[in-house]
């Protein structure tokens, strides 16, 4: 009995802790802008501190299981897999860095995780979907696909802008429901 309440308390602190981290990256989405951003697309701070701390923690408990920590069950499959979480952490970082977007009258500049850059004028839009796994997902006439992640501070004028120049015909119903909603400064659901 006294197993079973130790393993509760700790799956509840922890669902509780990721709880409060997904509602404070929720936050920071909402988080004041200089007024020089407002053309743009981009992850916050908290993207950032997450990634970092996730490589940091893991690092550690690879390196940790190793040297002072090391018993009997430790084996290269547990460090692979501690080393494969910290690896994990770095497209976070890199999507903190490089994963910008700006928005113009005429278009949007797009830069992707990888620092490739791509412009398109609103015109070459053709389709605009939500995916589940919070993305904006708009395919060009040039048989090109941007993703604009619902975790993007500007999400607002992103919007605004998207429904101003793209026609209400080429955005799925559940992407544009998501569009107005994000006009009145409502993010989608990032949990």
């Amino acid at each position: 009995m006294q197993d079973f309440l130790f393993s509760l308390i700790q799956w509840l602190l922890g669902g509780m802790a990721l709880a409060m981290i997904t509602r404070w990256i929720s936050n920071s989405l909402r988080w004041p802008r200089p007024a020089t951003h407002r053309d743009m697309l981009y992850y916050p701070k908290s993207i950032l501190i997450v990634g970092i701390s996730t490589l940091v923690f893991f690092t550690a408990v690879a390196i940790i299981s190793n040297t002072i920590g090391k018993n009997e069950t430790t084996s290269i499959w547990t460090t692979l897999v501690f080393v494969g979480f910290a690896l994990l952490s770095l497209p976070l970082i890199a999507g903190y860095f490089f994963n910008r977007h700006r928005l113009t009258h005429t278009g949007m500049e797009s830069f992707d995780t990888f620092g490739r850059r791509t412009f398109f004028p609103w015109t070459e839009v053709r389709h605009v979907r939500y995916s589940g796994m919070g993305y904006f997902i708009l395919d060009l006439n040039t048989r090109k696909t941007v993703r604009i992640s619902s975790m993007l501070m500007g999400l607002p004028e992103f919007a605004l802008a998207l429904l101003a120049h793209v026609p209400a015909s080429a955005i799925e119903a559940e992407a544009h429901a998501l569009l107005r909603a994000m006009t009145r400064d409502q993010p989608p659901d990032c949990s």
